[in-house]
Order: C-alpha cells, then sequence, then structure tokens
C-alpha cells in the first residue's frame, strides 16, 4: 500500500512542478529536447483550404491538386477513393496534431543523418489558401517507435512527431500507384528529389 501511496505523490508532484514551470512561461526539458508550444497542428490552415499537395520518395514524386469537391492528380485524373480517403484523413491529421518536441541540438550532419532526414525519406509541401506552405521533411521511427523524426523546411527545426501522424504520410504514399500518370519516375522529379529507400512505418 505504501508503494501506491508513494507512487501518487510523485505524480502529483511531478504535475505541480509542470503547472509552475507553465505558469512562469517555461517548458520542460530533458537533454535536447524541449516540449512544442501551442495546441496547433504543423498545418494552420484548414484541411479544406488545402489546394496542392506535393509528395516524394525514393520511387515516385507526385502532386495532388483539389478539383471541385475532390482531388486529382496533376495529369486531372482524379484519385482512387482509397487515396482521397487516405489524403483527407492524413491532412485532418496535419491540422491537429502538433510536434511533440524540438529537438534544438539536432540539425548536424551526422545526426540528421541517423534520424533519415539526410536525404529525408519523405518530402511534403502543402500549399493552401492565404499563401501558406508547410514544407516537411520525414525521417525515421525513434528507439521505441512511437515517435518519427522530421524537419520542417521553412525554419530547419528538426521534430518529433506523433508516430500516427508520421505514418500516415507513409501509407498513404505507398497507396499511391508507382504507374499512375501524374506520378514521376526517379531521376524526373527535380527538386523533390529523394534519394534514399522508404522503409515502412
Amino acid at each position: 500500500m505504501g508503494h501506491i501511496v508513494k507512487s501518487w505523490l510523485v505524480a502529483a508532484l511531478a504535475i505541480t512542478y509542470l503547472f509552475a514551470m507553465f505558469l512562469a512561461g517555461e517548458l520542460p526539458r530533458h537533454g535536447h529536447y524541449h516540449m512544442a508550444r501551442g495546441p496547433e497542428g504543423l498545418l494552420k490552415a484548414t484541411p479544406e483550404t488545402v489546394s496542392a499537395v506535393t509528395l516524394a520518395t525514393p520511387t515516385l514524386a507526385v502532386k495532388l491538386v483539389r478539383h471541385g469537391a475532390g482531388w486529382a492528380y496533376a495529369s486531372g485524373i482524379p484519385l482512387e477513393h482509397e487515396v482521397r480517403a487516405a489524403l483527407e484523413e492524413t491532412l485532418r491529421y496535419t491540422h491537429r496534431a502538433p510536434p511533440v518536441r524540438e529537438l534544438e541540438d539536432a540539425t548536424d550532419e551526422e545526426s540528421l543523418r541517423s534520424m533519415g532526414l539526410l536525404p529525408p525519406e519523405i518530402s511534403l509541401t502543402l500549399d493552401a489558401a492565404g499563401g501558406e506552405r508547410l514544407q516537411l521533411d520525414l525521417g525515421v521511427a525513434n528507439a521505441d517507435g512511437a515517435l518519427r523524426y522530421a524537419r520542417r523546411g521553412d525554419t530547419g527545426a528538426v521534430l518529433l512527431l506523433s508516430g500516427f501522424l508520421g505514418d500516415a504520410w507513409y501509407r498513404l504514399a505507398k497507396q499511391i500507384p508507382a504507374t499512375q500518370p501524374g506520378a514521376a519516375r526517379p531521376g524526373k522529379r527535380g527538386d523533390a528529389a529523394v534519394q534514399s529507400g522508404i522503409r515502412d512505418p
């Protein structure tokens, strides 16, 4: 019974400490990690205002564009039903899920390579109404597999994202047929080229 009371006491003290730091404007830290600020997701615009998504992996690069009430490949061919459903779900995740942590001291070349970010396994560009653009590179999962490394293209910030968010983009990439006329083969991707092999989430 004593160890149960002790556990509750430790938890209560930890919560009190975090609340005190919150009131003081400080963020919890662990090594070079700190908790990302704000409740917003990576994508500030609502999913309904996203007009185009460019996605590049080692096997294809494709641009998906909003077409009326649905989505199409850049060639004008409508997305397959399952691809459209996966895209819309993934955009909702990106809008709602904030980064878990920012890795302030993990921007050196060795760290980026170890996290699967140099080169990235997936590169994303999301364009929305009002000129908002989110550029994001996705890397590998962390050691316990619960989170995934990422880097913002605009700020260069290295982040840990919720695993379900990173995995959703990986699943979407795997659902897009490499033979789709809207998808370019490796070597024809220009700036969006990704040179490493994509791994299963």
